[in-house]
């Protein structure tokens, strides 16, 4: 197999895309080497980022092992992205205008090509700024509920939907979750890449091994590993959302399987609820800033559950199979499972993300 580098990103292109224009040197560049904001937060992949002027592109390998890091130490499915690659094409053709294109995919090499969407923006770096996005809840809201509408069992017949779930199973890379997630290993609570006080040491060791937060844990667990609605994302949140205020695309998608549609709403909560809390700590010349940066994120948070439900239902309506149609009470009993659901979900990886070695660059960036 072929270990890319920069080094050898040009020769290899050659032969996998000759149309590019190679009459002066490719512009190449790995991800890691520019600042977090530009380059997000993702550890696992060795990823190149390349252009001939007119066409930008991501080149993107798994290996068994992850880049940096704690990540160095998993053991992964090498094969990956080429899960990535089909369901990238799979939401391409339900919701275009948010699916980057993809190019190829090189199974010897494991090496995903997909359209370098770098003109756009990581949210969660646009979010630590006071950014808004006026789109994004409609954006998001019609990505989540077409995907998930059109690869459930509400859509597909039973046989094809059974097989997607099967070929969407992702053991590996959704065990990462599984645990971290969901179940809190040892006592010891460590640092957002910030010393932490013995005083939130002690409240975070009483929150996270008290028997009441342990036991709905496990219960969300239970959930998150049995329930197979939909495909998912499954790792939808702010670094993997790139938009300005007319355009939105998803990427990262090798999480993908087929589990609860209420992970996707709660995980992306849980990213835009810790932005919300945030801003009680931000500082800016203009005190009103993060007073109505505040009622953006609250504001957020409903809108896009609101926009998802009304999307999800208006495919119900049209495209729902025969055997869901009429049966009275149905999708409001659904609506209101989704948002008990998704809270829990939210308060779950909320929990986790305050007593585990993950470094948040909204909290990383906090002031002093």
């Amino acid at each position: 197999m072929l270990l890319l580098s920069k080094e050898k990103v040009t020769e290899y292109l050659k032969e996998k895309m000759p149309q590019l224009d190679f009459s002066r040197p490719l512009s190449i560049r790995e991800v890691g080497e520019g600042s977090r904001e530009s380059d997000g937060d993702g550890f696992l992949n060795y990823i190149f980022r390349v252009s001939d002027g007119r066409t930008k592109l991501i080149l993107k390998q798994g290996r068994e092992h992850g880049r940096v890091g704690t990540t160095r130490d998993l053991i992964l499915p090498m094969d990956r992205s080429f899960l990535e690659y089909q369901s990238m094409n799979l939401r391409k053709a339900i919701t275009p205008e948010y699916v980057p294109d993809t190019y190829f995919y090189d199974k010897e090499n494991l090496i995903l090509a997909a359209e370098d969407v770098a003109h756009l923006k990581i949210m969660r770096f646009q979010m630590n700024k006071g950014v808004v996005f006026p789109l994004f809840a409609k954006q998001i809201g019609e990505f989540l509920a077409k995907i998930h509408f059109y690869t459930s069992e509400y859509y597909l017949e039973t046989k094809p939907f059974r097989e997607l779930t099967s070929h969407f199973m992702n053991h590996m890379m959704r065990d990462v979750f599984d645990t971290g997630t969901f179940i809190t290993s040892n006592e010891t609570v460590h640092g957002m890449g910030k010393a932490i006080s013995d005083e939130y040491m002690t409240f975070a060791k009483e929150l996270i091994l008290d028997p009441r937060i342990v036991k709905e844990r496990y219960k969300m667990r239970e959930l998150y590993v049995k329930k197979g609605e939909a495909m998912i994302h499954a790792d939808a949140h702010t670094s993997n959302i790139l938009l300005d205020e007319d355009e939105m695309k998803v990427i990262d998608m090798e999480y993908t399987f087929c589990g609860p549609m209420s992970y996707d709403l709660g995980y992306l909560a849980c990213h835009i609820l810790s932005q919300y809390v945030c801003t009680v700590f931000r500082k800016d010349a203009d005190p009103n800033k993060w007073k109505q940066y505040e009622k953006y994120c609250l504001n957020l948070l409903a809108e896009i559950f609101e926009e998802y439900c009304h999307v999800f239902f208006q495919c119900w309506d049209e495209d729902v199979k025969n055997i869901y149609q009429g049966v009275q009470g149905f999708k409001e009993d659904l609506a209101q499972r989704l948002l008990s659901e998704l809270i829990g979900f939210c308060a779950t990886n909320n929990i986790a993300r305050c007593s585990e070695a993950i470094m948040m660059p909204e909290y990383a960036e906090l002031p002093p």
